[in-house]
């Protein structure tokens, strides 16, 4: 006898305890008898590394976000103030560098977020391997 030739089904099944398993079968030809195999994996460890996965490709993307759509303007502002400075009147150069001290600010908020993430991001590593 030889097996059919359909191919293997997948079934995936999500238990009450959260656990997520793949169920295989397929028809194999054994002893000249025709026999169903199959094969139970359990997802869950996987899954739970994919979801990791994307959620730190999520986070890089952020990053990115916040590193060239927040920090450039603001060290573009920060240098045009510079470049103001070195020819202002006492009253303009309060302006400025009351407008640098909330740039100065804005970055060191925007690099404790990044730094924060990047440590978020190295401990889950850790945690992984």
């Amino acid at each position: 006898m030889a097996a059919s030739n359909e191919p293997e089904k997948t079934i995936e099944c999500t238990m009450l305890t959260k656990r997520r398993f793949q169920i295989k079968q397929k028809e194999i030809d054994f002893k000249d008898q025709i026999c169903t195999m199959i094969l139970l994996n359990d997802m869950t460890a996987f899954q739970k590394l994919e979801e990791e996965r994307l959620n730190n490709a999520s986070l890089t993307r952020t990053n990115s976000y916040i590193s060239h759509e927040i920090m450039n303007p603001l060290r573009t502002v920060e240098l045009f103030c510079g470049i103001l400075l070195k020819t202002a009147n006492s009253d303009e150069a309060k302006l400025l560098n009351a407008i640098m001290s909330g740039v100065k600010f804005i970055e060191f908020n925007v690099n404790n977020i990044l730094n924060f993430s990047r440590v978020q991001s190295d401990t889950n590593k850790a945690v992984n391997e």
